[in-house]
């Protein structure tokens, strides 16, 4: 952008109209969205209270939930909830997230795809660092034993057999301890376990 144009932008003349080139220069050089230079500090439309509250109660929740049931614990339109999701996902995306979208159900999740290695490695890490909770043990415990039944596990077994799945140490394809774990604890097949642990 030339001296003079940034001159001009500052002492507040302005041309007739500008063209998005005069906005994303400056948004690209300040490190910010376009967006931000569009809108005051103090009001952003799309994080209204509404969006906020859907957010937050999306976030706490950590599943599906009904559109209809969102509305009606706010207190508020249909229409305004659903504006809200959609100011929601456009705030969510710049940050790796997403409404994601099932039917009339609603949840936050990731948008994309992450690098497995790079979840394998942050998941490990959490569990060197912090240890399994009795959960993921447990389901751990069960798969090595060979008597994990996916068609009957609960919803804290599903989301603890998800975990391990992503840090490596259960097979993605069946339910059957990794071959470093099956290594460490002396098994020498999936769903047995050599002597006493």
């Amino acid at each position: 952008m030339k001296p003079g144009v940034i001159s001009v932008l500052e002492s507040g003349g302005n041309h007739p109209f500008l063209t998005l080139r005069f906005l994303i220069d400056p948004a690209r050089v300040l490190a910010v969205p376009a967006r931000a230079l569009l809108t005051s500090e103090e009001e952003d439309p799309l994080t209204t209270p509404l969006a906020t509250e859907v957010g937050a109660l999306l976030m706490h929740a950590g599943t599906l939930v009904e559109v209809d049931d969102l509305a009606e614990t706010l207190d508020e339109p249909l229409n305004a909830v659903e504006d809200a999701l959609k100011n929601l996902d456009l705030v969510l995306r710049p940050v790796g997230l997403t409404i994601h979208r099932l039917s009339r159900k609603v949840a936050i999740r990731a948008a994309g795809t992450v690098d497995r290695n790079k979840l394998k490695a942050l998941l490990r890490r959490r569990q060197a660092r912090y240890g399994m909770n009795i959960i993921e043990a447990r389901v751990l415990a069960d798969v090595t034993a060979g008597i994990f039944d996916e068609s009957r596990m609960s919803n804290p077994e599903g989301v603890a057999l998800a975990r391990l799945r992503n840090s490596g140490l259960i097979q993605v394809e069946k339910p059957c301890p990794d071959r470093d774990v099956q290594l460490s604890l002396g098994i020498d097949r999936p769903g047995g376990i050599q002597g006493s642990i």
